[in-house]
């Protein structure tokens, strides 16, 4: 199915709660709500903390994005070429994929100036391994991993207790919301991770290597400013993100979100049913979706609306039966009328993504 987030261009100015340290356009300001409603519903619990490893109470308002991957995947290019070094420069396995070497590139640094090395990479994977299975992470790296070394300040060695060849896309490419926070180990070193809050206005925590620092972390907001001297930019990598400014604002209700939209008072949100996203549409002209102001109105998601059966019971124990139910279930009409055309039909228990369909093509009825 079509995913529903929704992106608005605003021109107006915002404020900010307690004011700016400058003066930041709102064109260039981007204005959202906390997706969590555990994590955020009526502040953002985290608001005095930093530690992604944390299994609750953790938000994703900026580690989500300021701790950077080895690499990026792009799952909507249909070409080789969609997984993107960021952090590494590359990889290779040994023979049996039970073993990866993983190149770091140069000239990465954190935001405090430290360099950016494979020692924090190992750090990060044995941290893990010896708080399992108490933090986020933990237990798949006391799984997988034999040991983790650092050869030199750009070259890690992993061992792995059996062959698996999708280990750095699974863990260390940020995919799908996933992946694993790499933490500075200078920082991190001597702390309990368990209880670590990582966060100090007055030493400069978070420190992370992403583009924004933290200009204002309050129950009722969290928002990041983007900084000066990032590594990125530093060394001609990649060109600074054209947002300045990024505020979280508290979880809303879909009725509140709706009159943010309209009222451009936020700019994009995660979550929106199909007739509500047309009353944005038709009450504020700023507003555009992922197909623009047509349907769709969303980009293809990667976890389809699916119907699933307990196998074990009867009578859905029966092939035939559940067989007979997928022929019966008209998904054009689901789409026309449940999800009022916002959406696609898949026949598989997959999306329907660019990279996966040389193999989903030639699946027959």
């Amino acid at each position: 199915m079509q995913g529903l987030l929704l992106c608005l261009v605003g021109v107006l100015l915002v404020g900010c709660g307690d004011g700016g340290h400058k003066n930041v356009p709102r064109s260039r300001t981007l204005v959202m709500d906390c997706s969590s409603l555990q994590d955020c519903s009526g502040q953002i619990k985290d608001y005095n903390s930093f530690n992604p490893f944390l299994l609750t109470g953790v938000s994703k308002t900026g580690w989500n994005f300021q701790y950077e991957p080895l690499y990026f995947y792009n799952a909507y290019n249909p070409h080789a070429d969609n997984i993107i070094p960021w952090i590494a420069t590359g990889h290779e396995y040994n023979e049996d994929y039970t073993e990866v070497t993983i190149h770091i590139r140069e000239g990465v640094e954190w935001s405090d100036g430290q360099p950016w090395t494979a020692h924090d990479l190992v750090f990060t994977i044995n941290m893990l391994k010896d708080n399992a299975p108490h933090l986020s992470f933990s237990t798949d790296m006391q799984t997988w991993v034999k040991s983790a070394v650092a050869t030199n300040d750009h070259t890690a060695k992993i061992a792995l207790t059996k062959p698996n060849p999708r280990f750095v896309f699974s863990y260390f490419t940020n995919n799908f919301d996933n992946g694993v926070p790499i933490v500075p180990k200078h920082i991190w070193e001597g702390q309990d991770p368990q209880t670590f809050s990582n966060f100090d206005s007055e030493k400069g925590w978070p420190v992370a290597s992403g583009p924004y620092e933290i200009f204002i972390s309050v129950p009722a907001q969290r928002v990041w400013d983007l900084r000066p001297g990032w590594w990125a930019q530093k060394t001609g990598f990649h060109q600074p993100p054209a947002v300045e400014r990024i505020i979280y604002l508290t979880h809303m209700e879909e009725t509140k979100r709706v009159q943010n939209l309209i009222s451009n008072a936020m700019d994009t949100c995660l979550d929106i049913r199909p007739p509500n996203i047309q009353s944005i549409l038709d009450a504020n002209p700023n507003v555009s979706t992922w197909t623009g102001r047509e349907l769709p109105l969303g980009y293809l998601d990667w976890w389809p609306v699916c119907l699933g059966f307990n196998n074990l019971e009867p009578p859905f124990d029966d092939p035939e039966i559940r067989r007979a139910i997928n022929y019966a279930v008209d998904r054009d009409q689901l789409v026309a009328i449940g999800w009022q055309g916002a959406g696609t039909k898949s026949h598989l228990p997959l999306p329907d993504l660019p990279p996966i369909r040389q193999y989903t093509d030639t699946i027959k009825d």
